[in-house]
């Protein structure tokens, strides 16, 4: 298992890590590397890395599968002897016989359906090594410089790779931390073979990865693992693709759905540490307020592209002229580009939005990311918060329907609440639906998907109304501003929108009334029965 983090380096810094690199006790070697898939991929599908690289004179076949996460790897290196000529050995797949990464590239190839591998892409690294002693670790920091090639396409290469070679991974993450601090560092943790394959396919960057549902992400844990490492494996399920979209973001180009699905990940960590604080270590908890401070930060690139939609509709059907909506688009900071109906998605402009990139840069999301690995390292599940034996499995069902029982008691008094009071309900459905999706293969599957169509509902009409009243909001914030010069339609749109968010009212107090009937309680409550019963049987209880 491969034990390493990874990150860019910015042209400003290129001279300052080489330095602090390159010590009297450094070595630097050339290395070029072949790297192979099939015609149609189907190695990078199941993040399958295969190579042939040739380093201080020898030849070496390396496969790499994925880790369980962004620290860890699996690998497998086979030497092949002194390298006699700039071209590669032949490749042969058995070398890799019996190593637990075979079985990820037997699972490529059997979805290749008989096609082999052929070279895709390549690398040509400058690499500069120095090993340091660390309380607790033997580290190995290289220093990257080169470039990807596919064809005639080519992307550069600069990054610092800080590997464990014996002793703690927590010790690897304290000390990337301080380099982090020394240096403009930004955690990365797309590999070369990743970039490799998409720059292969003509993409410049890596697509968005899905924030997907961590479904039944405790149903992971082994028959005598407890609540705390079901909570581990929640944070972890959705850490992995809030690593991945952030890395993209910040190395650049990007897409509006990275950023979109960042927001997502985010998410997902936030209702891990509000509904189950109790099974994780204090300082685990603690991140939830550096999470809460970055969802706001990347909130403000995305606001405005969401406004985009109920904004343009409203001024449309006040009469507004496309260029009227132009400059009351560019007064708010968005593009003039959104409100034309043939122009590009301007969501371009939050995607690249710099503010994001460098919120995404900063020490301190650098900080925050290095910590949430952190608490997925395996021995962060060891105890409850409170240093005695770790909870029993079903347990992690408790904080669950707690959460369930004040959400059906707030969706029934719907049409009472304020917009705060709506608001935070919006927030709280979001949070046990991740909730639920986390032990979701333990509960009866028709109640489970019953439970789940009923939430999506309350909440695709929860966020319809929310558009809404923040349009609103923004509308009248433009209108009333005496910067900008004030036409009727804005009032218009005012109006419109106000509208709008009361139509979108009622339906939320519908579907909330129909989610929180009694039927709906006594089918929930039988649910977390049945799924409490099976986590028990499966721990021998």
């Amino acid at each position: 298992m491969e034990t390493e983090l990874k990150f860019q380096v910015s042209a400003a810094s290129r001279a300052a890590v080489q330095r602090a690199v390159a010590t009297a006790r450094a070595r630097t070697v050339r290395l070029q590397a072949h790297y192979f898939d099939t015609p149609d991929g189907d190695l990078a599908r199941e993040a399958v890395a295969l190579r042939l690289r040739r380093e201080d004179g020898l030849w070496i076949q390396t496969l790499k599968a994925a880790g369980p996460d962004g620290l860890h790897r699996l690998e497998h290196n086979v030497p092949l002897g002194r390298a006699r000529s700039v071209q590669p050995p032949p490749l042969q797949l058995d070398r890799h016989d019996g190593h637990p990464a075979a079985g990820a590239l037997q699972r490529a190839l059997q979805r290749a359906g008989g096609a082999m591998p052929l070279e895709r892409y390549g690398t040509v690294i400058r690499r500069t090594l120095r090993e340091v002693s660390v309380p607790g670790a033997r580290v190995e920091l290289a220093f990257d410089v080169g470039w990807i090639q596919a064809g005639d396409r080519r992307a550069p290469v600069c990054e610092l790779e800080l590997e464990l070679l014996r002793g703690d991974a927590g010790a690897l993450l304290a000390l990337a931390e301080r380099w982090t601090q020394r240096f403009p560092l930004v955690l990365d943790v797309r590999t070369k073979s990743e970039r490799g394959h998409w720059l292969a396919l003509q993409r410049d960057g890596v697509p968005p990865q899905a924030a997907a549902a961590a479904v039944g992400v405790a149903a992971a844990a082994s028959g005598a693992a407890g609540a705390p490492e079901a909570v581990v494996d929640m944070l972890r399920a959705a850490l992995r693709p809030a690593l991945a979209n952030a890395s993209q973001i910040a190395a650049g180009p990007s897409e509006p759905e990275h950023l979109h699905q960042l927001r997502v990940a985010v998410r997902r960590l936030m209702a891990v540490l509000h509904v189950f604080p109790v099974f994780v270590p204090p300082e685990v908890q603690a991140l939830l307020a550096p999470l809460r401070e970055l969802q706001h930060e990347l909130g403000r690139a995305r606001d405005m592209d969401v406004l985009a939609a109920p904004l343009r509709q409203a001024w449309q059907a006040a009469g507004a002229t496309a260029q009227q909506a132009a400059a009351w688009f560019d007064a708010l900071g968005v593009l003039g580009a959104h409100v034309h109906a043939d122009a590009r998605p301007g969501a371009d402009a939050a995607a690249g939005d710099v503010s994001a990139v460098q919120c995404l840069a900063s020490a301190r999301a650098q900080q925050l990311w290095l910590r949430l690995l952190a608490a997925t390292l395996p021995r962060a599940a060891e105890a409850d918060a409170a240093g005695g034996p770790a909870a029993p499995l079903h347990q992690v069902l408790v904080p669950l329907e707690r959460l369930c029982r004040q959400v059906r008691r707030d969706a029934g008094r719907a049409e009472a609440l304020d917009d705060d009071g709506l608001h935070r309900l919006r927030r709280r459905i979001k949070r046990l639906r991740y909730a639920i999706e986390g032990v979701d293969t333990w509960l009866p599957q028709k109640r489970r998907e019953a439970l789940l169509r009923s939430l999506r509902g309350a909440q695709e009409a929860l966020g319809l109304w929310h558009d809404a009243v923040i349009g609103q909001a923004a509308a009248r914030t433009l209108a009333e501003s005496a910067g900008v010069s004030v036409a009727p339609a804005q009032w218009i749109a005012v109006g419109w929108l106000a509208a709008q968010a009361e139509q979108y009212r009622g339906r939320c107090v519908r579907e909330l009334a129909a989610w929180a009937a009694p039927s709906g309680a006594r089918r929930a409550r039988k649910a977390w029965r049945v799924a409490a019963r099976r986590m028990q049987q499966a721990q021998g209880h």
